[in-house]
């Protein structure tokens, strides 16, 4: 029916802006994980213990973050894939 279409539309269109949404915080994290990852590389913070424990416990923090976020994303992409078909 006209109504069904007007619902799978709106969905579609609310799953592509949430999927903008996720690519640009994976984006941001992926950068962040970056920064990250030359600050554990700097000798002096290597050779500091607690410092390179916080930073990798950050860094841990980040790729799971950016884990879930990757995950809803390939739901979203999924979803979006299935609702074009109907």
């Amino acid at each position: 029916s006209f109504e069904e279409q007007k619902q799978r539309r709106n969905r579609l269109k609310a799953l592509e802006r949430e999927s903008e949404k996720l690519m640009a915080e994976i984006e941001a994290l992926g950068k962040e994980k970056e920064r990250l990852e030359e600050e554990i590389a700097k000798p002096e913070n290597y050779s500091d213990g607690k410092k390179i424990s916080q930073l990798l416990a950050e860094k841990d923090e980040l790729e799971s973050r950016i884990s879930e976020k990757e995950e809803r994303w390939m739901e979203i992409s999924e979803e979006m894939e299935n609702g074009k078909d109907s």
